[in-house]
């Protein structure tokens, strides 16, 4: 667990802040927990962890919001910072919007490594029947594929760098996620595939995680 919490404030500090790692830590990542809450709109504190002052619910529902307001919509490409032609400033707006989406996503999972075991949640306690009910309903809506699939892609590294390309599908998967929760779990338990294991034979080999 200390490794892996080693590595996502070393991923922060290089990737969301342009950093160096031993800078950004040398206060106990006092610093870099302060940028974290600025793109999540979270109130500054000057507190070494997020112990006393923040807890998953309220965590995961500023990601949600901050996460709405990196829709390409939302980037204001007529305020001169984004230069060129109307297609190319919709083509940067569209870049900004996933760069930003990217951004809020780190801080929030950069924050959440940081909050007391004691004000964490089980997917369970944060996620209430009906929202898992409208994510499944909105999956197969937009996407056309379970909402099991969807999780257990958000937990992926492959998919979560494919997921910061230009392409078409990319940009309509971040969309739906920037709509949807962004990469924050919605489900109160996932149904895990097997590799090799799609099919209609599969369902009786899935397990279930929690």
């Amino acid at each position: 667990m200390q490794r892996c919490r080693a590595c996502l404030q070393r991923t922060m500090a290089q990737r969301l802040f342009s950093t160096a790692y031993d800078g950004a830590m040398s206060d106990g990542g006092a610093e870099l927990a302060l940028r974290a809450r600025k793109l999540l709109n979270l109130p500054s504190t000057h507190a070494a962890t997020e112990q006393e002052v923040l807890s998953t619910k309220q965590l995961r529902l500023a990601y949600f919001q901050a996460a709405k307001m990196c829709h390409p919509d939302t980037i204001d490409a007529d305020n001169g910072s984004l230069p060129g032609s109307a297609v190319d400033k919709k083509a940067a707006r569209r870049q900004e919007s996933a760069n930003q989406f990217m951004r809020v996503t780190e801080a929030y999972e950069f924050l959440l490594s940081r909050i007391n075991p004691s004000k964490k949640y089980s997917a369970s306690d944060l996620v209430s029947e009906k929202e898992e009910g409208e994510f499944r309903r909105n999956c197969q809506d937009w996407l056309g594929i379970p909402a099991d699939v969807v999780e257990e892609s958000k937990r992926c590294p492959l998919f979560r760098e494919w997921l910061k390309g230009n392409t078409d599908a990319a940009h309509h998967w971040k969309i739906f996620l920037m709509q949807n929760g962004g990469l924050a779990p919605r489900l109160r338990a996932t149904v895990l595939v097997e590799a090799g294991e799609e099919g209609p034979g599969a369902t009786s080999r899935r397990r279930r995680s929690r």
